[in-house]
């Protein structure tokens, strides 16, 4: 494939997937919307989470309006994937310490950014989002459980740190392995 149709590509892609980030942020504020009405959070905790969200879907936007940018070269997409991969983490892992830290269901979302960055078809970026996920959710848990060490077991959180850094690095190694399958096919 010509550098010049994997730079389309890569655009194309990029574009894509500042659309997918912000019907992610739609379809979590109106996660957080239920939740209000079922009152299944308490008013501060949503108060918090609803501005993050918000902080977090202007950061989107302006990130959708650089992807839409008529020239953009292959390094200015990788930029654009990178950021949207990290602002993801962060997001996530603010959302898993607002949702009790290592008890929060919100792990599954780190798959995002993993599977996002792999559109830049680099192994090192993958494992960077990867390691970056990891980090991100050891942060928060430890956190939390700092703040509120009645809610479990160290040994507990330990565990779960382990098993969700391992099931992160094999999401990371399974897009490796996609990539890799697609890139010996289409050479």
């Amino acid at each position: 494939m010509t550098t010049n149709k994997k730079e389309k590509l890569l655009t194309s892609a990029t574009k894509k997937s500042a659309i997918t980030t912000l019907l992610f942020i739609v379809s979590f504020a109106s996660f957080l919307l239920a939740n209000q009405l079922w009152k299944l959070q308490t008013p501060d905790v949503l108060r918090r989470q609803l501005i993050a969200t918000g902080i977090v879907a202007v950061f989107f936007i302006l990130l959708a309006i650089f992807s839409f940018k008529k020239r953009s070269t292959y390094s200015f997409n990788i930029s654009i994937l990178l950021m949207q991969s990290l602002i993801y983490v962060a997001f996530v892992s603010y959302a898993i310490y607002n949702q009790r830290g290592m008890a929060s269901t919100a792990v599954i979302l780190y798959a995002i950014p993993i599977i996002s960055i792999a559109i830049s078809r680099t192994a090192v970026a993958i494992f960077t989002v990867s390691a970056a996920s990891i980090f991100g959710y050891t942060l928060a848990t430890f956190k939390y459980f700092q703040d509120f060490p009645s809610e479990g077991y160290k040994i507990e959180l330990y565990g779960q740190i382990a098993f969700y850094s391992f099931v992160l690095l094999l999401i990371a190694y399974a897009m490796k392995i996609v990539l890799d399958y697609f890139e010996r096919r289409n050479n």
